[in-house]
């Protein structure tokens, strides 16, 4: 196959890696945020959980755009549920202080689980293992908190701050095996 085809081909592929990696970063800095301001306020942690998914649903669902593979309609079925539920939480302030715990524990759930199945379609290339490990952690975060309700709002930040460092250490390998990934054999 001639090189510049292949280069064209693998260009969206490429692009929704670069979003992945982007997704990383974000994860990564609201980890920072509530290891490091654990305290601030409770009503800031509302907001910001409300404006991530509204982040994160955007990015699934231009991720979903450069992707063709089979997994392209679960990328913009995620990508629409995140946003669709971003916008309800920062419309709904103190609503979403006092359901946070049980919504993050879900999102968590949803997230381990779509980490997962997608470590399985990916599972020939190498570091699908990694990838399908750190959604079982995640799933076992969202466990925890889930079936702890009386947690205190100290171990509700550490668990979350463990959850968002998983997933943007998970969503880094992801996009950086998508920008390595050759679209076709020469």
């Amino acid at each position: 196959m001639n090189p510049e085809k292949n280069a064209e081909c693998c260009a969206p592929a490429r692009r929704g890696g670069v979003w992945l990696l982007f997704i990383s970063l974000v994860l990564f800095a609201l980890a920072l945020y509530v290891t490091f301001r654990p305290m601030e306020s409770y009503v800031d942690l509302s907001i910001v959980f409300g404006w991530i998914f509204i982040f994160i649903g955007i990015s699934k669902i231009f991720v979903s755009m450069y992707r063709y593979s089979s997994s392209w309609g679960w990328y913009l079925a995620y990508g629409i549920i995140s946003l669709a539920l971003g916008v309800y939480l920062v419309a709904h302030i103190i609503l979403t202080m006092e359901i946070l715990p049980m919504i993050f524990a879900f999102w968590l759930l949803l997230q381990g689980s779509f980490i997962m199945s997608n470590a399985i379609t990916m599972r020939p290339r190498s570091g699908w293992g990694w990838v399908f490990t750190g959604g079982i952690l995640i799933v076992l975060v969202s466990f925890f908190l889930l079936f702890m309700p009386a947690l205190s709002l100290m171990t509700l930040i550490i668990w979350t701050a463990i959850g968002l460092y998983i997933a943007a250490v998970i969503y880094f390998i992801m996009g950086v095996k998508a920008m390595k990934d050759k679209c076709h054999k020469e």
